[in-house]
């Protein structure tokens, strides 16, 4: 019965450690795309749009830096940012690029909706994150393990928004020095 069982754990940790990350890909388009409509009860369209300015400076270091539009009649607010992807060799992180994104928040009366998109590598011609899904890839492991890293941190971007979003916004500490 071991004879069995340890062949078999092998083969399924070789499968998940060469599993594609579970990134969403948007219907239609075929792009890596993260978007949601998040309920807040009873929370009007400006108090949710307070929320959302209050999460772009204290998420981004230099939000000025960040945010595109900031249209508050309208409860847009939207934003470019970019990350880096490491790469390890001879177990050392080292830099490997940076990967562009833009992120649209609305908000109106009880919800709001994000949409992260335009998730590409930077380099010339840009390069889509969804492309490093390529199973015929010649470093396909390398390059989920770039997209793992784009997934996790858009996950702890989400999360954060939503933690954030889901609470009064503070107010503002006026002149109190």
């Amino acid at each position: 019965m071991k004879m069995i069982i340890l062949p078999l754990v092998m083969f399924m940790l070789a499968f998940a450690a060469n599993a594609q990350p579970p990134v969403p890909i948007e219907e239609g388009t075929g792009r890596v795309v993260y978007t949601e409509v998040v309920n807040v009860a009873g929370a009007s369209q400006a108090e949710i749009f307070k929320r959302v300015d209050h999460w772009f400076n204290t998420f981004y270091k230099n939000p000025a830096s960040i945010i595109q539009t900031k249209d508050t009649a309208a409860g847009k607010m939207d934003g470019k940012h970019t990350i880096y992807v490491y790469n390890e060799v001879n177990g050392k992180k080292n830099q490997f690029g940076q990967v562009k994104y833009t992120i649209t928040i609305e908000a109106k009366e009880g919800k709001y909706r994000f949409k992260i998109d335009e998730i590409y590598f930077f380099k010339v011609p840009k390069l889509y994150v969804e492309e490093w899904l390529d199973d015929k890839a010649v470093n396909k492991d390398v390059q989920y393990g770039y997209l793992q890293q784009v997934h996790d941190y858009m996950t702890d971007l989400t999360t954060k928004l939503k933690e954030t979003l889901s609470k009064p916004a503070p107010a503002s500490g006026g002149d109190d020095w």
